[in-house]
């Protein structure tokens, strides 16, 4: 057989690169074929946890590692020329040229190392170079690795020198470049859920909820009002409130003025006065380090994935035990955990579920909460204080102190996480007589939630006893449910539901749902008790006909009444933005058929809703509106009756360098922006938008540099920053974008023997701020902003003096430019 012979083979997840050595033309011999097996090597910066995966291959014959040289530069954006069998490498203004065919590392000022012989491969446009081999491309100290962890590691100073671009670890807020914008007036929003609920026999019921946030003032303004219509009508302001917050802050985040309510177990009053605190104001957005701890194969290689991003990898001891720290948010994280034995077998992988809950607060940090003021029923004297205080990584003391002028109460407790995915907390309050217990439990299948509270104290909660309890355990084809709740008030009426529910996912894109409980109520000390079991059942088929989403089943229930109260069909279909219900059946309750009809359209102004209930005994229609409108430089209406923040993201040509996209300065597509722990889509304006942001909440923003268009281009802010979401409103970013010029660069007539000696020095100013090696053709290519400059070429041995070929140029902003040098 003639020609070149290559065999690609996978077996599992094993992928096998066969790669032949190149052959010598002049000699037609073939070359052994040598067969490389990927291996999971990742890249870290030496001062930080986060790692990404590099192209990285195991010889099996030689017993060595191989790196992808190329791939390598192009994780840290190194710029690199490929001229045949040679890779040059510009880093901090000097040149390194790799030669694969000589086995040579040639440095700028520096001579000429050699490889060692079997620790690099050239092979159809695969440039790689085993570990120690590396380690002679740069200057000592800059690159180390551990081939028992598969890891290479690179110096801060390599990740942030001049010329190249960064990525920095996603997991990580970079540099935030984009604060907090205020205003003296600025957006406004206004969300509104309206209601209309006529009965045949009585007058229609008209419902509006109106919610107006503002970012005035230099911080936001909320006001919540609610109006009633019947016969006459009726308006509450639940809320008005002026918040003025300061993110950036460990001392004071915020300090609220007005009318406003919390919830707290020690604490039920609405208040009119201040808020001062220093928590996050958003902390589901805050990061926190977990521990995951584990057992696996004795020193084998585990690694963890968050959002995709190799975010630690340890060695298992001689027992199998290992530890990683993963950088995650509050609430519940998922970390993929691959784990690959010693013996290079293949590797195994699980999903572990991480839960940090949001009253644990970093070790060493304190958290308060300070309101002052009267209450708004009766204008009483009201004072409440909370603080919590991180004794260690896992482990948060708590305590509050609640002033009225009927009681005066103090809190003390503890909460504290265990074995990565639960959470208990306690909390006793004096004089009150009163105690608070809560655990939460999320494992990769099962989730439990618990929380009760006593009291002796009516002032200071409604409940004598309750508590609440959910379990839930699913797979792929069942899941089941049960929820549980018990409360004793100081009137004397207890109440006792529990209900174990399951989903089974049948087949044909069919389900069954089976619920059923008991429910105990006593309304009051002297009353008897009211017992009965309740029940429901739903078996559904989905069905798309076409362009039609749609589901139809049947429903039973009962227990409320009768032992059976309902039976009948179900009905639902949607299309594009318009949805339909309908439900029929004998109700056994009423003695008679009952039926019900539901129509909603989702505009992208506002959601639309009618339901009317054809109950023999209980006939109404009933129809609603739900939407937003915003008020910022034009108005702009959404379907959604919740604040939120956006964000606009948007690359431009900034030709004058100074920042700020100026009139004229064209904007740059084809980048591509995401921003961590939010969607974005494509904006019409050209950009990127982000929508649901919390307010006044860092956001991670990350530019894949492959998306940029060429290496004329050159980011200023790095491709990983922050920014600072604003309060209901929409924040413009113009992300500035660079275009340097290409210079082709020729020197002719140089009295050297080589004129591979010469180095030609660009400088602004008598500053140094480009230096260039000349290749045996006299030719060298460098990119460089527009400026005016003088050049001046140095004989590398000194031999020579080359002041003669000294010339300024002045580079105008051109895609590229030719410059001749005699």
């Amino acid at each position: 057989m003639k020609g070149f012979v290559v065999l690609l083979a996978y077996v599992g997840s094993v992928v096998l690169i066969l790669l032949r050595l190149a052959p010598d033309l002049s000699a037609q011999a073939l070359q052994p074929v040598r067969v490389l097996q990927e291996a999971p090597w990742v890249l870290s910066p030496m001062s930080a946890p986060s790692m990404r995966p590099i192209s990285a291959y195991w010889d099996s014959r030689q017993s060595t590692y191989f790196i992808d040289f190329p791939g390598l530069l192009e994780e840290v954006q190194i710029p690199t020329l490929i001229e045949g069998s040679v890779v040059r490498v510009s880093y901090a203004e000097i040149v390194y040229k790799v030669d694969f065919a000589q086995g040579t590392v040639e440095v700028d000022l520096g001579g000429v190392d050699s490889l060692d012989a079997e620790g690099y491969l050239q092979s159809r446009g695969r440039f790689m170079l085993s570990p120690s081999n590396l380690q002679k491309v740069f200057p000592e100290g800059m690159l180390a690795y551990d081939t028992s962890r598969l890891l290479l590691r690179v110096s801060q100073e390599l990740f942030a020198a001049p010329g190249f671009r960064t990525r920095a670890p996603t997991l990580r807020l970079s540099p935030l470049l984009y604060g907090r914008t205020r205003r003296l007036i600025g957006g406004t929003w206004l969300g509104y859920r309206m209601s209309r609920m006529q009965r045949f026999e009585y007058a229609a019921d008209y419902t509006g909820q109106f919610n107006v946030r503002a970012s005035a003032l230099w911080g936001q303004i909320d006001i919540d009002v609610t109006a009633f219509h019947t016969d006459g009508t009726e308006t509450e302001l639940r809320r008005v409130n002026y918040l003025l917050d300061f993110p950036e802050s460990s001392w004071v985040t915020q300090i609220g003025l007005g009318r406003t309510y919390e919830h707290p177990w020690t604490s039920r009053y609405m208040y009119e006065g201040l808020r001062m605190s220093n928590r996050p104001l958003s902390t589901r957005h805050q990061q926190r380090e977990a521990r995951l701890s584990g057992i696996a194969e004795p020193n084998a290689i585990v690694s963890a994935l968050v959002g995709g991003v190799v975010a630690d990898r340890v060695q298992a001891d001689g027992q199998g035990r290992y530890q990683l720290q993963l950088p995650v948010y509050y609430g519940t994280s998922q970390a993929e955990i691959e784990i690959i034995p010693a013996d290079g077998g293949p590797p195994t992988r699980e999903t572990r579920l991480l839960f940090i809950g949001e009253d644990l607060v970093p070790a060493g940090r304190l958290y308060y909460d300070l309101q002052g003021g009267q209450t708004q029923i009766g204008k009483n004297p009201y004072g409440h204080a909370r603080f919590s205080y991180g004794l260690s990584q896992s482990l948060t003391a708590l305590s509050s102190f609640t002033y009225t002028d009927e009681e005066q109460t103090a809190t003390l407790g503890v909460a504290s996480q265990i074995a990565d995915a639960m959470m208990v907390s306690a909390e006793l309050a004096y004089p009150a007589r009163a105690a608070r217990a809560t655990l939460q439990l999320f494992l990769n299948r099962l989730q439990i939630q618990t929380d009760a509270t006593l009291s002796d104290d009516s002032e200071f909660s409604l409940y004598r006893q309750r508590w609440i309890s959910r379990f839930g355990w699913s797979t792929p084809q069942l899941s089941l449910f049960l929820h549980a709740d018990h409360s004793e008030s100081f009137t004397g009426r207890i109440s006792t539901h529990a209900q174990v529910s399951g989903t089974a996912r049948l087949a044909r894109r069919t389900s069954l749902v089976l619920a059923a409980g008991p429910r105990v109520t006593r309304y009051a000390s002297d009353a008897p008790r009211d017992s009965r079991v309740q029940w429901r059942s739903t078996l559904t088929r989905y069905v798309t006909p076409g362009p039609i989403r749609g589901r139809v089943g049947f429903q039973a229930h009962g227990g409320q009444y009768e032992p059976l109260d309902f039976a009948g069909g179900t009905l639902y279909a949607s299309y594009r933005r318009v949805s339909f219900g309908a439900r029929i059946g004998y109700d056994a309750a009423a003695g008679g058929m009952s039926a019900s009809l539901s129509l909603r359209m989702n505009a992208p102004w506002g959601n639309i809703a009618s339901h009317a209930s054809l109950d023999p005994d209980n006939s109404y229609l009933q129809q609603s509106l739900h939407g937003s409108m915003a008020f910022d430089r034009s108005l702009s209406l959404s379907r959604y009756s919740h604040p939120w923040s956006s964000a606009l993201l948007q690359p431009f040509l900034d030709v004058d360098r100074n920042g700020r996209k100026d009139p004229g300065e064209d904007p740059l597509d084809g980048l591509d922006i995401q921003v961590i722990r939010a969607s974005t889509k494509a904006s019409v304006s050209g950009g990127v938008r982000a929508d649901f942001l919390a307010p006044s909440t860092p956001y991670q923003v990350v530019i894949d540099p492959r998306s940029i268009p060429g290496p004329q281009f050159n980011l200023p802010g790095g491709t990983a920053f922050s920014f600072m979401s604003d309060p209901v409103e929409l924040k413009r970013i113009h992300i500035p974008v660079h275009r340097n010029i290409i210079v082709n660069g020729s020197v002719e007539s140089l009295p050297l023997s080589s004129p591979t000696l010469a180095v030609v020095v660009f400088y602004q100013e008598a500053r140094e701020v480009a230096r260039t090696a000349v290749s045996q053709q006299g030719r060298f290519t460098l990119l460089l902003p527009p400026g005016f400059y003088r050049i001046e070429l140095i004989d590398q041995l000194g031999q020579e003096d080359l002041s003669s070929f000294s010339q300024t140029l002045n580079l105008e902003p051109v895609p590229a430019y030719d410059l001749q040098i005699r």
